[in-house]
């Protein structure tokens, strides 16, 4: 008998351990940056006319602040009819609501703004993915959006 509760008591302190060690080891997030995940996403994208974006223009187009992201990469178009885009942004800590709505506005305002007179554009921009996995939030406006945001899934 006393053999049996040192077992379970044995299984039990093991599996509470175990618990622990995932729990403190584990935070959720990818230990990539931005840019390392990019270098696999783009090869699904013609970048030939995208540009990548520094910091204070990333701030300005999305009305967000780069702060709450420990590393960013954005590409976009210098050709304002050209709304292909795509931005991989890390967190800091958590994602948060205000940093989301941001980009669904900014996704709203362009889609108003070419809606009537460009109609490739809007519907490009009403296709676009806004996603967060693993603490890092994907944004993408493409014609194969969805297959660069499966390749994202892949690399955070």
């Amino acid at each position: 008998m006393k053999k049996y509760i040192i077992a379970e008591i044995t299984c039990v302190i093991l599996t509470f351990s175990f618990i622990i060690y995932t729990v403190t080891t584990t935070t959720g997030t990818t230990e990539k940056t931005a840019v390392e995940i990019c270098q696999d996403l783009v090869a699904d994208m013609s970048t030939d006319d995208l540009t990548e974006r520094n910091v204070n223009f990333i701030n300005e187009k999305y009305s967000v602040s780069s702060s709450v992201f420990s590393s960013v990469m954005c590409l976009s178009s210098d050709d304002v009819m050209n709304v292909k885009e795509i931005f991989v942004g890390v967190f800091n800590e958590e994602a948060d609501s205000e940093t989301i709505s941001a980009f669904e506005s900014y996704a709203e305002d362009r889609f108003n703004l070419y809606n009537g007179y460009a109609p490739e554009q809007s519907a490009l921009i009403d296709n676009y993915i806004l996603e967060v996995s693993s603490g890092t939030l994907f944004f993408c406006i493409d014609d194969n959006a969805q297959a660069i945001y499966s390749e994202f899934l892949k690399n955070v």
